[in-house]
């Protein structure tokens, strides 16, 4: 069988004891910008190892949906009391800033993606639209959650499941995970007759701003990291 070795950034290892111990047959890198930080050291201890780049998600992918997100989809804001405000020049310098923070981020996600041997993507449409920029034959699905495609086609053959209340898992410093809840908050629960917690969020460290929404009908739930069974 061949022997792996797999490395995350939630890994706090220094690489180079562990690549010049051994020989690996393959190598597995989570994320573009960890892949960035050690690929030399990879390459030059296990020159003759598969290398895979395991994207997690194409981060430039989701901050392009993040500007245009906020771009288009922003009908107000809110302050700390979750009272709403009009769009201001403050909002639309936050749209310029996601616009280019993708393209920067593009620019070397790609290139991390061309710098290795197979590239795992975490669902068919980010497979899609990575072959869109790279038209590749080494890229693959690898799921860590299940696919939005497939949770369609479940709900649309069995019936949507009953449940109290919605659940986001994310992470709490992703500000598209943020906004989402918020949208939830402000834009759907007014529409609906619900007595109590509604919206309940779980992610990494939340911060106490996201911990005090629960006077605002949100709830916080903190785990121990970004991995979990879901039942």
């Amino acid at each position: 069988e061949p022997d792996f070795f797999m490395a995350r950034p939630t890994h706090d290892l220094r690489l180079q004891k562990y690549l010049a111990s051994r020989t690996y047959d393959v190598i597995v890198i989570e994320q573009f910008y960890f892949l960035d930080r050690h690929i030399r050291e990879v390459r030059k201890y296990q020159p003759q190892a598969t290398l895979i780049l395991d994207s997690v998600e194409l981060h430039f992918l989701k901050l392009e949906e993040q500007a245009q997100y906020l771009s288009e989809k922003i009908p107000f804001l809110t302050d700390s009391r979750h009272r709403r405000r009009s769009l201001d020049a403050s909002h639309a310098q936050k749209i310029e800033e996601a616009k280019r923070q993708s393209l920067h981020v593009k620019e070397y996600e790609l290139q991390a993606c061309r710098k290795v041997d197979l590239v795992l993507v975490s669902s068919s449409s980010e497979l899609r639209a990575l072959q869109r920029e790279q038209p590749r034959s080494n890229v693959f699905v690898f799921p860590h959650a299940v696919d939005a495609e497939v949770i369609g086609k479940t709900v649309r053959q069995r019936g949507a499941p009953k449940r109290s209340g919605l659940g986001v898992v994310g992470n709490f410093r992703e500000e598209s995970d943020f906004a989402t809840v918020f949208q939830l908050k402000h834009v759907l629960m007014p529409d609906l007759d619900f007595q109590g917690e509604l919206v309940s969020m779980g992610g990494v460290n939340p911060s106490p701003e996201v911990r005090s929404m629960k006077e605002f009908g949100i709830g916080a739930h903190r785990f121990r990291s970004n991995f979990h069974p879901l039942n």
